[in-house]
């Protein structure tokens, strides 16, 4: 069962992987509306979260909040997907570099996260 959903996952990381950017991100945007919108999975629970770091804000603003949030997760969910395909040309278009001169190089891959 592991190499099943192993294998699928690495299926859907290589579609993801070669759309295009605008729709990878389009992607992302429609899994968090589903997660948020259709299925309501932990909907509640990010409302009421927001409600608790921001008491001052409406119902419908906490809830347009919590919906970002989660629209938010399901880009990074996509992206996440891009991980295994990720070379050093890919990473400079998408990434933008400061303090390169801090970095100790190594002969090893690095993922720097600030």
């Amino acid at each position: 069962m592991k190499l099943l959903i192993g294998s699928f996952a690495k299926l859907i990381a290589l579609v993801v992987a070669n759309l295009p950017r605008r729709a990878q991100l389009a992607l992302g945007r429609f899994v968090g509306w589903l997660w948020f919108d259709v299925l309501k999975i932990r909907r509640r629970i990010a409302i009421d979260n927001v409600g608790i770091a921001f008491p001052e804000l409406s119902e419908k603003e906490r809830t347009q909040i919590a919906r970002d949030s989660l629209t938010s997760m399901g880009q990074t969910l996509i992206e996440y997907f891009l991980f295994p395909f990720l070379n050093e040309r890919r990473a400079r278009e998408l990434f933008e570099l400061e303090g390169e001169e801090y970095l100790i190089l190594s002969e090893k891959d690095i993922l720097a996260i600030i």
